[in-house]
């Protein structure tokens, strides 16, 4: 799958470590390619994995040659040669080496239920319905995100939306983490999710590193994503108020996030809910190799 909460560059970068101290992550994956055994919304858990050790059949996190990370399943393994496979394309394969394997999947849930891992038997045509239908799903979301930004833009407009929303979507926290991850072993986060008619509208975590790593002198508001038709409802800043809360009840370490320096909307809106910059030089030195230089770090400070 493509595209992962973290962003799939941000999981490429935090799961390294994390992973190499036998730790483990969980997160949300999005995309098409690994249809129809996982989809949008599933939540995986990843752990370390041995070199060596990978079957035919098994689903994997690897980075990429783009920076970010993909979770496909192995075709075939061949001495130091991964040959890999999505589920929705079985007729394409590509290659990976050893040094890309991130760690191997080994558990996903779907609303609570756990999914089996092994290969469908679904059919080509199956597949190609449902990339049909997601495309269709997808145009009419753009169609509607187009006319809804530009509507929102005048404030009376604006302030009726969000006023509505706020009475129509509700909001849930799911906490991810077990005895193992408790004990310091990997991530936990906490998962706030924005419900409208069944279907998730926004989201973002709060997400706690183990000791050892140099994220874990903070907590991590990472993933917050709303749905393009649903933007200027006022949903991000609920979702931003609802993850700050937790973490003042949850520890008394400060609150951090990093976001892209163009994005204006969104500094805006952090800085109006009490976030501030760090200065380049406050940044710690293994935190500022994963920001780059399009990247600032915010902080929201007990």
């Amino acid at each position: 799958m493509r595209k992962l909460t973290l962003g799939s560059g941000d999981l490429a970068a935090i799961a390294v470590p994390v992973l190499k101290q036998g730790g483990s992550i969980s997160f949300i994956a999005s995309g098409a390619s690994m249809l129809p055994t996982l989809r949008d919304g599933d939540v995986l858990r990843v752990e370390r994995v041995e070199p060596g050790s990978l079957s035919a059949g098994d689903i994997i996190l690897h980075s990429t040659g783009m920076g970010g990370a993909a979770v496909h399943r192995v075709r075939s393994v061949d001495g130091d040669v991964i040959r890999m496979v999505c589920d929705s394309r079985p007729w394409s394969t590509y290659t990976i080496g050893w040094d890309s394997v991130l760690g191997i999947v080994t558990a996903a849930t779907r609303e609570g239920r756990v999914l089996g891992l092994g290969g469908s038997a679904a059919s080509g045509i199956i597949i190609r319905v449902s990339f049909l239908i997601r495309a269709l799903r997808s145009l009419a979301a753009r169609l509607a995100g187009i006319v809804t930004e530009a509507a929102t833009r005048f404030r009376p407009v604006r302030r009726l939306y969000s006023g509505v929303m706020g009475r129509i979507v509700e909001y849930q926290f799911l906490r991810w983490s077990d005895k193992e991850d408790d004990a310091g072993d990997g991530i936990t986060s906490d998962l706030v999710r924005a419900r409208l008619a069944g279907r998730t509208v926004g989201s973002a975590e709060l997400v706690r590193f183990p000791p050892g790593t140099p994220y874990s002198p903070y907590l991590w508001l990472f993933s917050m994503r709303v749905s393009r038709p649903f933007r200027g409802a006022g949903i991000g800043r609920r979702l931003t108020r609802m993850i700050v809360e937790r973490a003042s009840e949850t520890s008394d370490r400060d609150l951090s996030l990093a976001v892209m320096r163009n994005n204006d909307r969104a500094i805006g809106l952090y800085r109006s809910m009490g976030f501030s910059e760090l200065d380049s030089a406050e940044v710690p030195d293994g935190i500022s190799d994963w920001l780059g230089t399009d990247k600032l770090m915010m902080i929201y400070r007990k």
